[in-house]
């Protein structure tokens, strides 16, 4: 017998269902089954959120709600995105849920708020070092953001920082200059 069939008011005897309260708390308790069963099912789905196929964690965003989910990321991405989901409900709107959200997308990415780099209140900028922000689309990277920033901030910029790899060589040298005239005599 599975808990989302069970039916306590069949089950009550004859001289119970007689009784309101009796009946009542049979529903009652027949319905918390299967809210309970339909909690445990979640909860061995969250267990097992690495093994599941990039259709079921589409399926699993939409069920819960995850409005910066995208659907074109990799299936990798797809993963840290569900498994962080509560915790940035938790904290939607925040420094941290942001940044959080952006991390998942684009690597180091570090928001910076108006007053670490002096420009307008409620303004802010971003940095990365991820090159990939330059493959991607940049109103897939502007929608997420708008869908968990708080809506009273404002981006200023996105800054991609590059780092150039080499061996500098250090070299003194003198340069000598002279001007010589020579004059022609007619």
């Amino acid at each position: 017998m599975k808990l989302e069939d069970v039916d306590l008011l069949k089950m009550l005897p004859s001289f119970m269902k007689e009784d309101k309260f009796d009946r009542l708390l049979a529903i009652a308790m027949s319905n918390l089954f299967r809210t309970w069963e339909l909690d445990s099912r979640r909860a061995v789905i969250v267990g097992q959120i690495d093994y599941l196929t990039e259709g079921e964690l589409d399926q699993l965003a939409k069920d819960q709600n995850i409005f910066w989910y995208q659907y074109f990321a990799p299936i990798q991405i797809k993963r840290a995105v569900i498994k962080e989901a509560p915790l940035v409900f938790n904290r939607l709107g925040t420094v941290w849920a942001v940044e959080r959200v952006m991390n998942q997308y684009f690597e180091n990415t570090e928001l910076f708020e108006w007053f670490d780099y002096e420009g307008e209140p409620n303004h802010f900028k971003f940095e990365t070092c991820d090159t990939e922000i330059l493959k991607s689309d940049i109103y897939a990277f502007l929608s997420i953001l708008d869908k968990v920033k708080r809506k009273s901030q404002w981006l200023d910029e996105i800054c991609l920082s590059l780092r150039g790899y080499g061996t500098i060589y250090p070299a003194l040298g003198i340069v000598e200059e002279s001007t010589d005239t020579f004059y022609f005599i007619d």
